[in-house]
């Protein structure tokens, strides 16, 4: 039995059309917003991320021990006399005094 010309025709172009929408997955799947090469990006963002969150939460940490000592039920006097001389501008005779601009 002999096909038809035209039975050859749609043969190929089912052919090459399953062959194109393969192809349009592939890429996405290598490149696209939910590739392989994307998720190394995203796992290099986390890591960044958390190095920050890190950094943030320490500087935290250490406003939150600052402002602990400026409480009234414990007032540190040496915190206060760095914070009145800071504002006030006074500095002792013996004092080394840095301007910072």
């Amino acid at each position: 039995m002999q096909l038809s010309r035209r039975s050859h025709y749609f043969d190929f172009s089912v052919f090459f059309c399953s062959l194109a929408v393969l192809a349009y997955f592939g890429w996405h799947g290598f490149y696209g917003p939910r590739s392989v090469e994307h998720k190394k990006y995203i796992q290099t963002q986390v890591v960044k991320y958390q190095a920050e969150r890190i950094r943030v939460e320490a500087s935290r940490e250490k406003i939150n021990s600052r402002v602990a000592l400026l409480r009234p039920q414990s007032i540190d006097p040496d915190m206060l006399e760095e914070m009145a001389r800071k504002t006030l501008q006074f500095a002792a005779e013996s004092d080394f005094v840095v301007v910072d601009k």
